[in-house]
């Protein structure tokens, strides 16, 4: 399922450093993973970072990176990433164990605390469960735009995120 970048131990230990950056300032993180083709990320916005700003310096940094490291030029993530604003205690905590399960899931490990690329591995930390912010008091933001739809956003929350390499996925034969 198109290229695997992510796998290269120096690729994914890069991408992890990026997720990892500015927490307690930008972000308190409670959940993630570098899988071969994408990433999943749950974290609460803060410090008055936009989800907009929180992805794209995330994968603006990467793309540069890995460009460098493998010696490429071009796009490396898909332009659009899913995001999902957790609503609940009971969606954060499903979330949490999807991102940190994704790696046994898939086949790549036996129990998610062997992933080295992910917030279960025994070497990496996370924020507290606790800190998830409930979007439902908290205001809106104002609106923004990209010249596309205008977007409203919360001015924090806690988001699920998943961003996926550019070929992650190769269009079927005679599509």
């Amino acid at each position: 399922m198109g290229s695997c970048i992510l796998a290269n131990p120096e690729v994914a230990e890069a991408v992890s450093e990026a997720i990892n950056f500015g927490r307690g300032e930008r972000q308190l993180l409670h959940a993630w993973c570098v899988m071969p083709n994408h990433v999943h990320i749950v974290a609460s916005l803060m410090g008055g970072v936009s989800l907009p700003q929180y992805t794209h310096s995330i994968k603006s940094y990467t793309a540069h990176k890995i460009n460098a490291m493998l010696s490429t030029t071009g796009t490396v993530w898909e332009r659009e990433s899913f995001d999902h604003v957790i609503r609940t205690a009971e969606q954060f905590a499903w979330f949490c164990e999807y991102t940190e399960q994704n790696p046994v899931k898939s086949g790549q490990c036996a129990t998610a605390s062997d992933w080295l690329y992910g917030s279960a591995h025994p070497s990496r930390t996370v924020d507290p469960l606790t800190g998830w912010i409930d979007p439902r008091k908290t205001p809106f933001a104002r609106i923004r735009s990209r010249g596309e739809l205008p977007h409203l956003e919360k001015c924090a929350a806690t988001y699920f995120l998943t961003f996926r390499l550019r070929d992650a996925v190769r269009p079927k034969p005679g599509s």
